[in-house]
């Protein structure tokens, strides 16, 4: 799949502000398996530091990546400077389909994008 058919079903409002937002909200994503604890390299290994994992430059393109590795257990990590505002979803409920379906979208929409903007104003209030 590719990253562009991934992006296809996400409102305008979050595609454009994607990489604005990484910016802005501080947070890198990345794909871990909690079964290892490993973080995904993006060059077919893992790696028990998240200082050397592959950053996405946007949620989709990690998804995107996702539905190509033969590993359902992994998550997908919103990596922030204050590790206690980390956030953790795991993407086992993402269909293994070509394509998105509504019950992606929901999925991502209800549940991480509003998660990723608490935690960014809830980090921006501890850094001050």
């Amino acid at each position: 799949m590719h990253v562009l058919e991934a992006q296809s079903f996400l409102p305008d409002f979050v595609q454009s502000s994607t990489v604005s937002s990484n910016k802005t909200m501080g947070f890198r994503r990345l794909l871990k398996d909690p079964v290892g604890d490993l973080y995904y390299n993006g060059r077919g290994g893992w790696v028990p530091d998240h200082a050397e994992a592959f950053v996405y430059p946007s949620t989709t393109a990690a998804i995107a990546a996702y539905l190509t590795l033969n590993n359902r257990n992994l998550h997908l990590v919103l990596k922030f400077p204050d590790s206690r505002m980390d956030i953790s979803h795991c993407l086992s409920d993402i269909p293994d389909s070509p394509g998105f379906s509504g019950n992606t979208a929901q999925v991502l929409i209800t549940g991480i994008v509003p998660a990723a903007c608490v935690a960014a104003r809830v980090w921006s209030r501890i850094a001050g």
